[in-house]
């Protein structure tokens, strides 16, 4: 599926500006990843990489703004086919790897795992971004009175590149703190 969005990459103040102008975004290699390795980004959302950088970055943070072209995205958040694809590869990866335990894996390690054997057998999973979210519980509204349903209307949406390109990455700025945000 092609998608194009904004996207903001917050990145460690480092007092190295020129570095970041031309290198950025920066690969998250943290074990902890949420969609495994790759290039993050909140999904037009500046108040959500404001909100990572001040919790992460105690010693300053810069935000770029890029625009993202997917060329292959696999959209956990709009996309019903994709949500119930990721459910059934779940379900052949202990065909790969025995020694899953019965238990569902986190999304994290499916991710990780079916990217491992993409790499050996073409086509299990062919994407090359993802696309995902969460409910921090920030904005929910009921639909109706006296029912518990609701609805989030500020999810927390990322989208994690696996591979860096100046296809997916035609345009970048830096948006975040003033004193580096120049006018183009």
């Amino acid at each position: 599926m092609n998608y194009s969005t904004i996207g903001h990459h917050t990145v460690e103040d480092r007092d190295n500006i020129d570095y970041i102008e031309n290198h950025a975004p920066f690969k998250c290699s943290n074990r902890r990843a949420w969609l495994s390795y790759g290039y993050y980004f909140w999904e037009q959302d500046l108040e959500r990489a404001i909100e990572w950088g001040k919790k992460n970055y105690l010693n300053g943070y810069v935000i770029i703004e890029c625009q993202l072209d997917c060329l292959n995205l696999f959209d956990l958040v709009g996309n019903r086919n994709h949500q119930k694809e990721l459910i059934e590869l779940s379900k052949i990866l202990k065909d790969y790897f025995p020694e899953l335990s019965s238990k569902k894996q986190p999304i994290s390690k499916i991710i990780s795992l079916l990217r491992t054997i993409e790499q050996r057998k073409k086509g299990i999973f062919s994407y090359n971004s993802i696309k995902a979210q969460d409910h921090p519980n920030r904005n929910l509204y009921k639909f109706v009175d006296n029912r518990n349903e609701i609805m989030d209307l500020n999810p927390r949406i990322q989208i994690c590149l696996f591979e860096k390109s100046d296809v997916l990455l035609p345009f970048r700025r830096i948006v975040y703190p003033e004193k580096y945000v120049t006018e183009n």
